[in-house]
C-alpha cells in the first residue's frame, strides 16, 4: 500500500515543478534516465552535473522563492 502522506506528496509536486519550471530542457532526460537505470544520485549528476545534497540546495531556494514569496 501507498505509505506516503500529504507533506510526501507536496515534495514530490514541488520537485517536478521546479525540474520543469527551472531546467525544461533537461527534465525528459532526467526522467528518461531515471526510468533506465532507477537511480535518482546517478541521473541527477549525470544530467544536472550536481550532487544530490547540490540539487536539493538549489531546489530548496525555488521553493522559498516561488511557493513562499515575501
Amino acid at each position: 500500500l501507498d505509505q506516503t502522506d500529504h507533506r510526501d506528496h507536496a515534495y514530490a509536486w514541488s520537485f517536478v515543478d521546479y525540474l520543469v519550471a527551472a531546467h525544461p530542457e533537461k527534465f525528459k532526460k532526467f526522467f528518461q534516465d531515471m526510468k533506465l537505470h532507477n537511480d535518482t544520485k546517478k541521473a541527477l549528476d549525470r544530467v544536472f552535473n550536481v550532487s544530490t545534497a547540490g540539487f536539493h540546495d538549489q531546489w530548496r531556494k525555488w521553493v522559498r522563492k516561488n511557493y513562499a514569496p515575501n
